[in-house]
């Protein structure tokens, strides 16, 4: 520094050491220091703010990941209810056509059942008229 610049200091140190200086220096520094507490609490207050971001970002994250698995579980499982209906569809058809079928089965039986009793019975009925007809025959 040049002698202005030392001068300058010097009537700063003299100026620093007057009564009403030193009183004004301190209350500006107890100022300054209040102040720099308050900026250490905002300082804190900012942390605490960025870390409770920081969580629920990582919760936002968190769900939007876990709704996307239930989106895809979701569809997976409808994918597979829908197979499921289709085979059940599938089946009730088939079982449909084979009741169908049996009941068809069913009536000709039937019919073959009837007949055949019928055609049982007609031919027990000649046997008993013919019988009747020899009891006639040998009671003349």
């Amino acid at each position: 520094m040049g002698q202005a610049g030392d001068l300058k200091i010097q009537i700063y140190i003299k100026k620093r050491n007057k009564p009403d200086n030193k009183e004004r220096i301190k209350q500006i520094n107890q100022e300054l220091d209040q102040e720099e507490r308050r900026i250490q609490e905002y300082n804190h207050e900012i942390r605490n703010i960025e870390l409770r971001i920081n969580k629920f970002q990582k919760l936002i994250k968190y769900y939007n990941s876990n709704i996307e698995t239930q989106k895809v579980e979701k569809e997976n499982i409808k994918q597979e209810l829908e197979k499921t209906i289709s085979q059940l569809q599938k089946e009730k058809k088939r079982l449909l056509s084979e009741n169908i079928e049996q009941e068809k089965i069913r009536n000709e039986a039937e019919k073959y059942l009837v007949n055949s009793c019928y055609a049982q019975l007609k031919f027990t009925l000649d046997c008993l008229k013919l019988q009747k007809g020899y009891l006639v025959c040998f009671k003349n």
